[in-house]
């Protein structure tokens, strides 16, 4: 399993038995971005229109990050049949499950562009922990460890370990600060936000499609 970067492998089978598996992509994504047409999808779900992270990834579509639909993407389930990859099979070979590697460390982008001149409104309330769930009815779980908050050309960085929170501010501050605000991580910022995720669960693996 990969230790920053997410991985989604794609299962293909023939009429005739034969199967492969391979990477949707060469590299793992390393910095998530949440999806627009997925947190709307989860909106459309939610008794109140609040979506935490772990509704978003409820409704998590795997995608290639280059394509025509939502975002520029493009959702793995809508990928076209091949060809049969065995020598001599004359037979298609269509999609018929879709699985997920979840790394060690997940670094999620918060639904707003960093660009300041465009950015939107922040839809998906990040938590202290979530949940990614598995149609077998396991799941995965993560735990937010920190964050990093870009603001008018300047970083800073708050983290939690120990137990404690703690705040670098290299313009304030050269040494980390104890902040006396537990909840410091998850209150809502205006700034761009890299938020960074510990996985607790040994459970790293999903699968979300299965045809």
């Amino acid at each position: 399993m990969g230790h920053f970067g997410v991985y989604h492998v794609i299962k293909r089978e023939c009429e005739a038995g034969h199967s492969t598996e391979n990477y949707a992509t060469e590299t793992p994504q390393v910095f998530l971005s949440l999806n627009a047409h997925d947190v709307a999808l989860a909106q459309e779900v939610s008794d109140n229109g609040i979506v935490m992270l772990t509704d978003y990834f409820s409704h998590f579509i795997p995608r290639r990050n280059t394509g025509n639909h939502a975002n520029g993407t493009t959702p793995l389930h809508t990928l076209e049949d091949i060809p049969c990859s065995e020598r001599l099979c004359q037979e298609n070979a269509p999609i018929t499950q879709i699985s997920t590697l979840w790394p060690q460390v997940l670094n999620i982008i918060s639904d707003s562009s960093c660009d300041s001149a465009t950015q939107t409104k922040k839809r998906v309330q990040f938590q202290n922990s979530f949940t990614i769930p598995d149609a077998d009815g396991t799941e995965i779980t993560y735990e937010l460890v920190g964050r990093v908050i870009h603001r008018t050309e300047h970083f800073t960085s708050q983290l939690r370990f120990g137990g404690k929170t703690f705040v670098y501010d290299d313009i304030k501050c050269a040494s980390l600060v104890e902040s006396d605000d537990p909840d410091l991580l998850v209150r809502p910022d205006t700034g761009c936000t890299y938020y960074v995720y510990h996985r607790k669960s040994e459970k790293a693996q999903v699968s979300l499609f299965s045809f």
